[in-house]
């Protein structure tokens, strides 16, 4: 079975608890098996200090025990502009399309959650 990747589109809060910031889900985008770009996040990017909920429960690692990576918007926009020009895959235009779509000036703090599943 392979590593899949979720991605979840967040506007951290300043609400803190316990230390950790409380994050708005707006939008989760499901990329499956991504090697190229998962590998490059594991390695590139830190833990994020935020959480979100899911299933009413708190989220702060993956099905792996991996704690949530933080992505900030435009660094995960150039990451699949750049899978985009070296390998086809018909689910990083749409992701690609969301994330565009965000006018980050709109949003407070809005990043990016990879989830490893």
């Amino acid at each position: 079975m392979a590593y899949e990747s979720r991605f979840y589109i967040v506007e951290k809060s300043s609400v803190k608890i316990d230390g950790r910031t409380w994050a708005e889900k707006i939008a989760m985008f499901d990329l499956c098996c991504v090697p190229e770009i998962s590998d490059i996040i594991r390695k590139k990017y830190q833990p994020t200090d935020c959480y979100i909920y899911e299933d009413n429960e708190q989220l702060l690692e993956d099905c792996y025990g991996t704690p949530l990576l933080e992505i900030p918007v435009t660094d995960m926009i150039e990451l699949i502009e750049d899978a985009v020009h070296t390998k086809y895959y018909r689910r990083y235009i749409p992701f690609l399309q969301m994330l565009k779509g965000f006018n980050l000036k709109d949003w407070g703090n809005l990043v990016v959650l990879h989830f490893g599943h």
